[in-house]
């Protein structure tokens, strides 16, 4: 995995001058109940090679973040970018065994998901993290992690 606080750090989005700040403002993130890639939504990081396709706890670690994961669904996504529900997606699209070369992900949300994103963003403006208007939409980051398990699985 490439290394998370530098990507957030050379991230156009980016307003942290130090690893520190990427430290801080992913600790606060982590503090009100988000998932892994919520709180790397919120930082912003840009979708791409930082973004776990599978352990959340080493990129909460390299992030400094200190204390568990949350058990229950992610109030900032609703559960929606849980590894389990892309597995199953995956492993359902396997058992078609479909004969093409390439595949679309489209994904419909729930209304209520667009209502938290901006909660977020007014959370993160009041605590200075990062810009509010680059964080990454939950539909870009699901479609993320389910094409790359998806070109995993299909080779």
């Amino acid at each position: 995995m490439a290394d998370v606080v530098a990507a957030c750090l050379e991230s156009p989005g980016s307003t942290y001058q130090s690893a520190d700040q990427v430290k801080d403002a992913a600790q606060a993130l982590s503090q009100t109940g988000i998932c892994t890639l919520c709180v790397l939504r919120y930082l912003p990081l840009e979708l791409g090679p930082a973004y776990p396709t599978r352990s959340a706890a080493d990129t909460l670690q390299e992030l400094g973040v200190t204390g568990e994961p949350a058990e229950a669904p992610c109030p900032a996504c609703l559960g929606i970018l849980n590894y389990e529900l892309a597995d199953q997606i995956i492993d359902a699209y396997a058992a078609q065994q479909f004969d093409a070369q390439d595949a679309a992900v489209g994904v419909e949300l729930p209304r209520s998901v667009f209502v938290r994103h901006r909660a977020m963003q007014l959370f993160c403006a009041d605590r200075g993290i990062g810009r509010a208007d680059a964080a990454v939409d939950v539909k870009d980051a699901f479609k993320h992690m389910v094409a790359q398990r998806l070109a995993a699985a299909c080779g």
